[in-house]
């Protein structure tokens, strides 16, 4: 099994991870749709998968959050579930994790758009600040998402949780109280919010040892 579907964190995309090749997909496109919702991004992320029979499955940040519910909706088609400085929900919606993650300072360098249904990245060099590195970033995400509660949450795979030892957005105590929540495998990466993506080599012997 090579590869992996990758499920970028808030103003992320594609380009935040380093592995490269046509086993390593992506749907983050998804929440550049208008009216992207909790419901619609699950089914369009499930169709991407159709046909699959195991489906390997790696959130970061925010994207993790997504990892997981998707992992949920799969069961048994999901492999495995990788999670680097990730959201967990234990039911309730991606506000409520943004909430216990201490991501306070993100607050203050977004603002919620009301009338277009999106929450909007004001001060993109204050989050790349926090992020500790210097990637391509989107304007937008769908505030529809982090107000959605899941209808499932618990996966059915086995669960691997990256903790970014020294980052600077999501305090790596509050990281290790997510992996508990899932009775996660837990991994420490010497590095900030974006470091263990940034790392190819680290991110296939990851996989690889376990699949």
């Amino acid at each position: 099994m090579s590869g992996a579907l990758l499920v970028s964190g808030f103003f992320l995309r594609r380009s935040a991870w380093s592995v490269e090749g046509a086993g390593w997909r992506s749907c983050d496109h998804l929440r550049d749709a208008p009216g992207c919702d909790l419901a619609h991004w699950l089914d369009q992320a499930a169709a991407t998968l159709a046909g699959e029979e195991r489906v390997i499955l790696c959130g970061h940040s925010f994207g993790g959050y997504l990892a997981q519910c998707l992992a949920a909706r799969l069961g048994e088609r999901a492999a495995h579930l990788y999670l680097f400085s990730a959201l967990v929900s234990e039911g309730g919606g991606a506000l409520e994790s943004y909430q216990d993650s201490g991501q306070d300072n993100l607050l203050g360098l977004c603002r919620l758009d009301p009338l277009g249904g999106r929450v909007r990245l004001e001060d993109r060099a204050g989050f790349l600040e926090l992020l500790g590195a210097e990637v391509p970033t989107s304007a937008s995400e769908p505030a529809q998402l982090l107000i959605d509660s899941p209808r499932q949450v618990r996966p059915a795979c086995p669960v691997t949780y990256v903790v970014a030892a020294a980052d600077r957005l999501s305090p790596p105590s509050l990281q290790r109280s997510f992996a508990h929540r899932l009775d996660a495998r837990v991994r420490e990466y010497p590095g900030g919010h974006l470091a263990a993506l940034a790392d190819p080599r680290f991110l296939r012997a990851l996989i690889e040892s376990n699949n």
